[in-house]
């Protein structure tokens, strides 16, 4: 009944690997206790059909760089696909992310602070109507390019913290 939930430490790397019909979140990084280097990568996943969100990411007080999610099918999860939910990263990356079916009011949920990084080249379908990114968290130095959105509401991108250096590059269907 337990997602996939890697340790926090320095330079990691999880590929090929599927979290399914997991009661809990699909895939929860926890650095809420500890102050982790970074390093995390993460590619070519299935995170499917789990109780809550897909991918959950929480750094509380902490501070995480050097994180990045390439080529991951996210499908049919009650919660949000991607859920950044607190703390502070730095240089995140989310790349060919195909975001199918899945529940929660939005594809990206972007509470946690960010500075640097991108969302690149992501599928956003949703079946609910859901906006494609949203979040309160501060972001800075943040490019949103080449990204699909489909069945979204009529403000797929509705971020609410202070943006700072945020571009929005050809985003069809925004």
């Amino acid at each position: 009944n337990n997602g996939i939930a890697p340790r926090p430490g320095k330079n990691g790397l999880m590929l090929n690997c599927q979290a399914e019909r997991n009661g809990v979140t699909g895939l929860h990084y926890d650095s809420t206790k500890i102050q982790a280097d970074g390093g995390y990568s993460f590619s070519n996943m299935h995170i499917n059909e789990n109780g809550q969100d897909g991918i959950l990411l929480e750094a509380g007080t902490n501070t995480l760089g050097d994180i990045r999610f390439d080529d991951i099918d996210i499908k049919d999860n009650v919660g949000v696909p991607v859920n950044v939910a607190s703390g502070t990263f730095t240089d995140i990356d989310f790349t060919n992310l195909r975001m199918l079916r899945n529940g929660g009011a939005t594809g990206f949920k972007l509470e946690a602070n960010i500075v640097r990084g991108s969302i690149h080249g992501c599928k956003f379908r949703s079946n609910n109507g859901a906006a494609a990114i949203t979040g309160g968290g501060n972001i800075s130095g943040f490019d949103i390019a080449e990204n699909q959105y489909t069945d979204t509401n009529t403000t797929p991108v509705n971020l609410t913290g202070v943006q700072t250096n945020v571009t929005y590059g050809r985003n069809p269907g925004f």
